[in-house]
């Protein structure tokens, strides 16, 4: 029977597979420690991207209440009556200050919004999906909510016209866009009837 040979190294063969598992080994571990260091940043930036989106949707949203008002009357559609094309009979603010209607008077406003349904979609929100059309629009295509009344009008600039209830982000009728602090938008939306202004906190 012939020795059993030994490679010119000098190390026995489990020795080098041995090495070679670590190497392996190695190899694989320093990406996953990569990926694990990577993805809460990755998680950050894409949550900062979705929030300034977000703030960007409620500007234009500003913009196309601005252009509808100026074409009615200076009025915005909540406050203008559904035979002259708003949706004032169809308001339906519930206790908590929010219009439970929101997605009609963002309905009316479709050419306003360019037609674009997916303006009313929060980025972050993954409960709702963007309507087809403004036609097929309903709440369940719809991520802000509006405060509608007589007292959201440009006679007050610093009262909230809408929210997104995800990143706090607040649409005040001077057009301006805000993001709240966790206290101020648990008092803004305990008010009951009561809209405060931020001027309140």
């Amino acid at each position: 029977m012939l020795p059993a040979r030994t490679p010119s190294s000098g190390m026995p063969g489990w020795a080098i597979a041995l090495v070679v598992c670590a190497c392996l080994f190695g190899f694989l571990l320093i990406p996953a420690i990569l990926a694990s260091m990577l993805l809460p940043a990755l998680a950050k930036a894409k949550s900062k991207a979705q929030r300034i989106s977000c703030v960007n949707n409620l500007k234009q949203i500003s913009v196309a209440f601005r252009i509808w008002e100026n074409d009615n009357g200076d009025e915005f559609p909540f406050n203008t009556g559904t035979n002259q094309g708003g949706t004032r009979e169809l308001c339906l603010r519930g206790a908590d200050g929010f219009d439970k209607n929101s997605w009609v008077h963002l309905q009316v406003m479709s050419n306003e919004l360019g037609n674009s349904t997916r303006l009313l979609i929060c980025p972050a929100d993954t409960t709702k999906q963007a309507a087809f059309d403004f036609e097929h629009l309903g709440p369940n295509n719809v991520s802000y909510q509006v405060h509608s009344g007589t007292n959201v009008s440009d006679i007050h600039p610093d009262t909230v016209m809408a929210i997104c209830p995800i990143h706090r982000n607040v649409l005040l009728c001077d057009g301006s866009v805000q993001q709240l602090s966790e206290a101020q938008f648990r008092q803004l939306t305990n008010s009951g009837l009561r809209w405060p202004t931020l001027g309140d906190h």
